[in-house]
């Protein structure tokens, strides 16, 4: 039983359509709630509250890693689904069990910077109450422009988390469009002066003048190869949860359902 699931979809289209991937992430959700001892504190009602929490611990910006240890720290487990069933395509989800909001993200994207504007929305509708205990919200693609008020809401949320303003967006002052390494550049001198995470930087520039390539091939410039979202995320879970909450196999199950290949398997329970 997943409870009470509302779908928000692209256009209002295909969300009855992910009913296993949403079905699957329900079940590791329940597990990972299980299995952490961390008790959960709510978030704070502002993104802006929830940013300068952040940065008081002297973070130079609100980054993916960033916002994840928060959420593990307030008792808010993140999941990524490294293998959903057909049909693809949900970006994330929240899901309350036993009073306990747990996020999944199942974006295949490796960037820190896509999944940290995906990890922020999720939180945002935590933060704003949106989510109810045995209830499910899933957001299939995250549109920016969506006129629905509690996507708008955590939108909003979102922006305000990474940026301390909620309507920001990037442009050049020149009248020119920057090229991807003019961009990395400014994105991080820009992103250094102001506490802002210099891949969401060239990602909302990107988005917001129609330049997605040479948003693309800036954050490859500002991202080292090496640093996989996914590869975060897994680290965090292995890290916060106790195995011995769990029977053995659900705990393998958590761990393939939500590791990728190059990971490794964890060590071994004792």
């Amino acid at each position: 039983d997943i409870g009470n699931c509302r779908f928000k979809a692209e256009r209002n289209k295909g969300g009855c359509q992910q009913g296993p991937a949403q079905s699957l992430a329900r079940t590791l959700a329940e597990m990972a709630a299980v299995a952490v001892a961390t008790p959960y504190r709510p978030l704070p009602s502002t993104g802006l509250t929830l940013r300068e929490d952040i940065l008081s611990e002297r973070h130079p910006w609100v980054d993916f890693e960033g916002l994840l240890t928060y959420l593990w720290a307030h008792g808010i487990p993140v999941l990524f689904l490294s293998n959903p069933p057909p049909p693809a395509g949900m970006d994330g989800m929240v899901t309350m069990v036993r009073g306990r909001p747990v996020v999944v993200l199942a974006r295949k994207d490796k960037s820190c910077a896509w999944q940290l504007f995906i990890l922020a929305h999720e939180a945002g509708h935590i933060a704003l109450g949106h989510v109810r205990d045995n209830e499910t919200l899933t957001d299939n693609k995250i549109d920016k422009q969506d006129k629905d008020p509690e996507e708008a809401g955590a939108n909003h949320a979102a922006i305000e988390i990474i940026t301390a303003n909620g309507n920001t967006t990037f442009g050049s002052t020149t009248g020119r469009w920057f090229s991807a390494e003019q961009l990395a550049h400014e994105a991080m001198r820009y992103g250094a002066e102001h506490h802002i995470d210099p891949g969401h930087i060239a990602l909302n520039y990107g988005n917001a003048n129609g330049q997605m390539p040479a948003a693309r091939a800036a954050l490859k410039i500002i991202e080292p190869d090496s640093v996989r979202a996914q590869d975060i995320i897994f680290r965090r879970l292995v890290e916060n949860i106790d195995p011995d909450r769990l029977p053995e196999d659900s705990y393998d199950f958590l761990m393939r359902m939500c590791g990728s290949a190059n990971q490794g398997k964890p060590e071994p329970r004792p």
